[in-house]
């Protein structure tokens, strides 16, 4: 470009212009530049004056320098603009990204590029605002799935602990059922309700409560057994021991085994209950029906346990 040919009037508006536009330009002929706009002296640190006289791929960060100069040379004249994004290191060493949009121009035949343009716009800013949020959509994305998996975890410990307050108030509704029956029970006299009631509640009722309170794993549960036990115990202390044991002779597990035998259960499922051999059970049946005066008789243990209850 000879200013000489351009007349005073239009190098001057060309000036104003090029001067007060956003983004850098650049005039190149051949490899040579010949003209660039104060803004492009802001985006790279260097003057017009040292910028006239560098190579114009001198800016390039180095690692990009083969491949711009390669690509620099096959410039397609029949594509008259194109854009790229790259690096640039600016006099002082620090380093800007740019938006280049590349375009030229060609003689009169079309056959050969007189100049190249450059308008470069610094996109660093825009860059790190553009990582700046995609971290921050990272994190937040992060923080979903976190926050999803700690409630995910929540309502399954949610669920259990439903699933075990369930459990225990079948245990209590079980054992309210069998205190129930045992506290509505009439027709028999005031000694015979305080002798069957001492009797079941130590022998029937209490040995499933100790076994309750040894299987909890749940602190609020074992505490509530723990009441009931002791009220339980209140209640019957007054009572004092009976007779019953001296009048049937049965011990303790004989009583247990007879109470279960009156509910109709086998000797296998009265096992598996009491966590022993189906042959210790019938041998306990054996016991009680010697003590009782069943052994020679041929009559129903169940019938005869229903009669006498």
């Amino acid at each position: 470009m000879n200013k000489a040919e351009l007349p005073v009037i239009s190098e001057q508006l060309f000036h104003l212009m090029a001067d007060n536009i956003l983004d850098g330009l650049a005039i190149i002929e051949g490899d040579r530049v010949v003209y660039v706009n104060s803004r492009l002296c802001d985006i790279t640190g260097y003057s017009r004056e040292e910028l006239l006289s560098l190579d114009n791929f001198c800016l390039i960060a180095p690692e990009l320098k083969k491949n711009f100069r390669r690509d620099f040379g096959r410039h397609d004249i029949s594509r008259m603009a194109e854009e790229k994004e790259f690096e640039i290191r600016r006099k002082d060493g620090s380093r800007v990204i740019i938006h280049n949009r590349h375009s030229h121009l060609l003689d009169d035949d079309g056959a050969k590029i007189l100049y190249h343009f450059e308008i470069i716009t610094d996109i660093t800013d825009r860059k790190q605002a553009e990582e700046n949020l995609r971290a921050l959509n990272l994190d937040l994305e992060k923080r979903v799935e976190e926050r999803t998996a700690a409630l995910k975890a929540i309502n399954e410990q949610l669920r259990d602990r439903e699933r075990a307050l369930e459990a225990q108030a079948k245990s209590l509704e079980d054992l309210n059922a069998a205190l129930r029956v045992l506290l509505h029970k009439g027709g028999q006299d005031k000694k015979e309700l305080e002798e069957r009631t001492l009797l079941n509640v130590q022998e029937l009722v209490l040995p499933y409560l100790d076994r309750l309170l040894q299987q909890s794993g749940d602190y609020g549960q074992r505490e509530t057994l723990k009441v009931i036990r002791s009220n339980l115990a209140d209640i019957v202390a007054p009572l004092g021991r009976t007779l019953s044991l001296g009048r049937s002779r049965l011990t303790h597990k004989e009583l247990q085994i007879a109470n279960l035998i009156q509910q109709g259960m086998t000797s296998k499922e009265i096992a598996a209950l009491l966590h022993v051999s189906e042959r210790t059970i019938t041998t306990h049946r054996d016991n009680i029906r010697k003590k009782i005066g069943l052994k020679s008789q041929k009559a129903n243990l169940r019938t005869y346990l229903l009669a006498m209850h």
